[in-house]
């Protein structure tokens, strides 16, 4: 059986809302876009909030509670139940939602191939939906590139929201995944690149000056490097220039 959309939804309880125990004969999928409350399915217990994704296969008895004022987006659809198990997931950086979106204007249109469209942006939206079955192998995949680029352009000015928005992450997101995976905050980690540069110079050559030894190493200001040097080595970078040129 092929992964068909049936019907789309959009629901407004502008007030709580209980829904007692049911069962669909399709697949369902549910995306609060606001609100939160609970959803029981098969003996366990499930909270959402903004972001929250329910899955639910046809014929498995759940039921709803949403405690406050709830917009919630809702799919009917074909779908093999080996493909994607029912659970919550969570859309952290928006892409399910816009998805969501392009998939709503393909279904109030009637252009050529709406169906195969419509069936397309939904296999988009379970596959992205089956990497987070996988949350640490497909982050740890997208964290060697993300780790790469830092790594060759910790010199030049990195502005981390933009790096994690063009990996598809949320800023919080972007920084937990990120002390997890490397042991530092992602300033943290570009600092300490910058700071082991500035030491290898000096190694090099001790009559660099402080001014090039900072824009080398992607300092906007010699202020900024001698501070940032400090914390990282206990030194300034005078004091560590006379401490190598004492070892020569």
């Amino acid at each position: 059986m092929a992964i068909c959309l049936k019907t789309m939804r959009y629901v407004h309880h502008k007030n709580s809302f209980y829904k007692q125990a049911h069962t669909h004969n399709l697949c369902e999928l549910a995306y609060y876009m606001n609100g939160y409350g609970s959803v029981s399915r098969g003996g366990d217990f499930f909270e959402y909030d903004k972001g929250t994704i329910h899955l639910v296969h046809n014929g498995i008895l759940h039921d709803e509670n949403n405690e406050a004022e709830s917009k919630i987006i809702l799919l009917y659809f074909e779908m093999p139940g080996e493909f994607l198990p029912s659970g919550i997931y969570k859309d952290y950086n928006g892409v399910v939602l816009a998805l969501l979106r392009e998939l709503r204007f393909e279904m109030q249109g009637n252009l050529l191939y709406k169906q195969e469209m419509v069936d397309s942006i939904l296999m988009q939206i379970l596959l992205i939906l089956k990497r987070k079955l996988f949350p640490h192998i497909t982050e740890n995949a997208n964290f060697n590139h993300i780790i790469k680029y830092i790594d060759e352009n910790f010199q030049f000015d990195l502005n981390i929201r933009d790096i994690a928005a063009k990996s598809f992450y949320s800023y919080d997101r972007f920084r937990h995944v990120f002390k997890e995976y490397t042991g530092f905050a992602p300033h943290e980690y570009i600092n300490n690149k910058r700071i082991d540069l500035a030491k290898f110079l000096i190694d090099m050559d001790t009559s660099i000056s402080l001014s090039a030894l900072a824009e080398e190493c992607g300092y906007t200001s010699l202020s900024q490097f001698s501070n940032a040097f400090r914390v990282k080595t206990g030194l300034s970078p005078s004091q560590y220039k006379e401490k190598i040129k004492n070892r020569k």
